[in-house]
Formats: structure tokens, sequence, C-alpha cells
């Protein structure tokens, strides 16, 4: 909770400076003009002026991040940091360098962040301050959490639906961000392990009751 404190704490500093800091960020308004990525359109021949070529683009660096990952969280240090997310205390008394492994995980998560954001600022053309709020780092946390946490493909599926569900609570009118916020409260209390998890348990309860009836 310390961690989760401390990560709070620097989006509020950070966005107070992106607002403050006007000859770096230009202020509230923000860095416009941003323009496509074209070291890499010139390389793959492609016009990443048109949006779903460059959703495309997006698309595939996704999967190459979850290739990756999947790799490194097989490898020897993935399990590692996986001991130590499982039980610290246990992961110390195995001789793990509990403080090194943590360092890297944030280090990795950093990574990836920022070329998400990278990818988002050319994509909007334009950063402002109120794209880095409290509220985005909730509702990226949300994303894991409704997705699925602990997993490669829950936190896909959570930012997918944390993405359009709004627009179909918008039929609620004033009401929609309670109906929202029961939805979230719903998921939480009967799918802790997420979308994600309660799908593979749908999955594992329908082979049982398969191989059942095919016993039976």
């Amino acid at each position: 909770h310390y961690f989760a404190m401390a990560t709070m704490s620097f989006a509020v500093i950070f966005h107070q400076l992106a607002v403050n800091w006007t000859t770096l960020t230009n202020g509230a308004l923000g860095l416009s003009g941003i323009p496509r990525p074209g070291g890499v359109r010139s390389l793959i021949w492609t016009d990443f002026g048109d949006d779903r070529v460059y959703f495309g683009f997006c698309v595939v660096v996704l999967l190459i991040a979850i290739v990756l990952l999947r790799s490194f969280r097989r490898s020897r240090l993935g399990r590692f940091i996986l001991a130590v997310r499982e039980d610290e205390v246990a992961a110390r008394t195995l001789g793990l360098d509990v403080r090194r492994l943590k360092m890297l995980a944030v280090v990795i998560a950093a990574t990836l962040a920022g070329v998400a954001g990278a990818l988002y600022a050319h994509y909007q053309r334009l950063i402002a301050p109120d794209d880095f709020t409290l509220s985005t780092s909730v509702m990226i946390l949300l994303m894991v959490l409704i997705g699925g946490k602990s997993t490669l493909t829950g936190p896909v599926l959570g930012g997918i639906l944390i993405t359009f569900m709004p627009e179909y609570f918008r039929v609620f009118g004033p009401y929609r961000l309670i109906a929202y916020g029961a939805l979230l409260m719903c998921c939480m209390a009967w799918l802790p392990g997420g979308v994600y998890g309660g799908i593979l348990q749908a999955i594992r309860r329908g082979t049982v009751v398969g191989r059942w009836a095919t016993n039976h």
C-alpha cells in the first residue's frame, strides 16, 4: 500500500508539473501538431495518416509486447519476479534479491507504459495535462482489475471493456455513472479473478460437465 500511495502521489505531482512548467509543456494548452512516426512509415512503406492503418500498427506493437512478456514470464528471472509477487517473505528466504526484482518489474512496466504513451501521443497528435490526471491512473488500474490481474490476456480484455463500456451506458443519461460504478462493484465482488478469470472458470466447469455427461 505504500507503493500504491507513492505512485498516486507521483501522478498528482506530475500533473501539476505539466500544468505549471509552461516552457516545457506549454501549460494547460498542451503540445499540439505531433506528427505520425515518419521513420517507421518510410521503413514499411505505409501511410500512418490513416487512423485505421495506425491502429493496426498499434495492435502489432501490442502483440509483440505480449509475446515478449510471455517469454520473459517463462524465463528464470521472470519466475523469480512471480515468486516475489506470490510471497515476498518466502522469496527472500530463498535468497532472492527482492528489492532488485521489484525495481526490475517497475522498470519493465515503465518501459511499456512509455511505449504506449508515445503511440497515444502520435495518434492523438495532441497531449495535454488532462491526459495524465489521477483519474487516468485509476482507469488503467480498473482495466487490470476488471480484466484479470496476474495474467497477460486479462488487462487487454479489461482495456477493451473499459474503453467501450461508457459508450453503452450513455442510455442511462445522468445516472450512467451510478450504473457504471454498480457494474464495477459487481465484477469486483463476484469475479475476483476478473472477467478473464471468470471465462476460464466457466470453460473449466463446462469441461467437467461435458466429461460427466459423456461418462453418464
